[in-house]
C-alpha cells in the first residue's frame, strides 16, 4: 500500500516554468498599466487560487469575477508593488505573507489596459478583511476545478477580422470569463502536467 503523498506547495510552485517577464521600463502611454496578484494556498483539498467578486460600486468591470488588482500608481517601485498594495487595500492580505512565486505575460484588455499577473503562495486559512467598496465576495476555488471540462469552456470568436479563442470557466454557478479566464488559462496550461497528484485533488 502506498503512503500518503508529501511534497512542499512552495517549492513545487518556485520550480514551475516560469516565463521571463521583462519589467516594465517603458511602457506604452496609451495603455493603462496594471497590476495584479493571483494567490495561490494549500488546503487540505489541495492546491486553490483566491478570486474576487467585483462591488457594484468600482468605475469599471462591475459584478465581475477577478483577481485582486490594479492600476499601477507612481508611488509603486514596480508592478509586483502594485499587485501586492491592491490585494492588501481590497483583502487585506499582508505583502510580507506574500510569498512571489513568479510572474505571467501581461494581458491586454479592450478596455485599454494591460494587466500583469504576479502570482504568490499565501497562508492557508487566511483571513481576509474585504475592502466592501471594491469587493462583494471572496472565494477559494480548488486548482482542480478549472481542469474539469464541465468547468472550463473555450469559444472560438471573430475580433477586427481575426478568429480568437476565448477561454471561460464556470465554479459554483460564477461564471470567470475576460481577462481573469486567460490569465487562469495560461496559468492552468503551465502547472496541469508539472504538479503531483496531491497537489490537484
Amino acid at each position: 500500500m502506498k503512503g500518503p503523498i508529501t511534497f512542499s506547495p512552495l517549492g513545487i510552485l518556485r520550480s514551475l516554468p516560469w516565463p521571463y517577464v521583462p519589467d516594465l521600463a517603458y511602457p506604452d502611454k496609451e495603455v493603462v498599466q496594471a497590476g495584479v496578484l493571483l494567490p495561490i494556498s494549500y488546503e487540505s483539498s489541495g492546491l486553490s487560487v483566491v478570486l474576487t467578486r467585483r462591488s457594484l460600486r468600482v468605475a469599471q468591470h462591475k459584478d465581475e469575477m477577478c483577481f485582486p488588482g490594479g492600476v499601477k500608481e507612481p508611488s509603486d517601485s514596480d508592478i509586483q508593488r502594485t499587485a501586492l498594495r491592491e490585494a492588501f487595500e481590497e483583502l487585506g492580505i499582508i505583502p510580507d505573507d506574500v510569498k512571489i512565486v513568479g510572474q505571467l505575460h501581461p494581458v491586454s484588455t479592450n478596455s485599454g489596459f494591460q494587466i500583469w499577473p504576479v502570482v504568490g503562495y499565501i497562508p492557508s486559512c487566511y483571513r481576509f478583511q474585504i475592502n466592501s467598496d471594491e469587493v462583494s465576495e471572496v472565494i477559494e476555488v480548488p486548482l482542480s476545478a478549472f481542469r474539469s471540462e464541465g468547468g472550463f469552456r473555450q469559444e472560438a470568436v471573430l475580433e477586427d477580422g481575426s478568429l480568437r479563442k476565448r477561454y471561460s470557466f464556470v465554479y459554483g454557478g460564477r461564471v470567470i470569463h475576460g481577462a481573469t479566464a486567460r490569465i487562469l488559462g495560461r496559468f492552468m496550461r503551465m502547472v496541469a502536467e508539472r504538479l503531483p497528484e496531491g497537489a490537484l485533488l
